[in-house]
């Protein structure tokens, strides 16, 4: 959920510039073998294998944000686990996920944040539907995955009854109103803290982004997550829907994520973004 400019590339197309210049030492002292380990630079533009590089990001990241988000919720023990144990792993999945691919894709893994990037013009339009196709493809790969490394006997112990493991549906006693406002609220929590990470004030103070969003998640899983699941991402939703057939109120999941998206950056935007300081100068 790091801001990418993009361009993973740019340091090799700067140095191939180098053998214009005589005077320049050799770039193959520069360049260690970038050219040769990299096969598609030599057939694609840059900008394209940065576009491929990011959708791949967005694919394999979701893949696995489903695969060992949904393992942290398994009672391999056949005991009960503490209730925050399950939100608290989750957590620290999206942490490292984060981090892993926060420098190639900005480590999206979710709808209602690429919005929020296309909102921040950090995406274009056609990077931002790539990004949603590979979101959508990666949590039902991911949740896929799950399901066929998961002993059945664990994935679904005899006498269970009600939604299926890592399937976010809201608890009976809620209205529609309370589930829709609970990931509605949720959701703007996450992406006000996108909103705040992408800030120019905060260009300098990105090493720790990747804590923040985990221990976010942490937070705000185990807070909504016993009402509603406390989704905040409709492609989460989706792929142990489709897979577990547990589709109760899922429109909610999709529409409260993606309006908080809307909303919230559209806010922020007009009332806190702010230009980074100009540098002092020294008198």
């Amino acid at each position: 959920m790091t801001n990418t400019n993009g361009d993973v590339f740019t340091i090799t197309t700067t140095q191939m510039e180098l053998k214009k210049n005589d005077n320049a030492p050799r770039a193959s002292s520069f360049i260690p073998q970038l050219e040769k380990r990299h096969f598609l630079i030599k057939c694609l533009p840059i900008s394209t294998v940065d576009m491929i590089c990011m959708f791949l990001g967005e694919l394999f990241g979701t893949t696995l944000l489903l695969l060992f988000g949904c393992m942290g919720g398994l009672n391999w023990a056949g005991t009960e686990q503490p209730a925050f144990v399950g939100p608290f792993i989750f957590g620290l999945v999206v942490m490292s996920l984060v981090q892993c691919f926060g420098t190639i894709s900005g480590a999206h893994f979710n709808p209602a944040v690429t919005l929020c990037a296309l909102i921040y013009r950090l995406i274009s339009i056609p990077m931002a539907i790539a990004y949603l196709i590979a979101q959508v493809a990666g949590a039902i790969m991911g949740f896929g995955l799950f399901m066929l490394l998961t002993p059945d006997g664990i994935f679904r112990p005899e006498g269970t009854i009600g939604a299926g493991i890592c399937s976010t549906v809201p608890r009976p006693e809620l209205t529609t109103v309370q589930v829709f406002f609970l990931e509605y609220f949720a959701t703007t929590v996450l992406i006000t803290l996108c909103c705040s990470s992408w800030d120019p004030r905060n260009a300098q103070q990105q090493d720790s982004v990747a804590i923040k969003f985990g221990f976010a998640v942490s937070v705000l899983s185990m807070t909504v997550g016993p009402a509603t699941g406390n989704s905040m991402n409709p492609a989460r939703t989706l792929g142990p829907a489709l897979l577990n057939g547990d589709w109760d109120l899922h429109w909610v999941y999709w529409v409260a994520p993606m309006s908080a998206a809307l909303i919230t950056t559209l806010i922020y935007k007009a009332l806190f973004f702010r230009d980074a300081p100009a540098a002092k100068k020294d008198s």
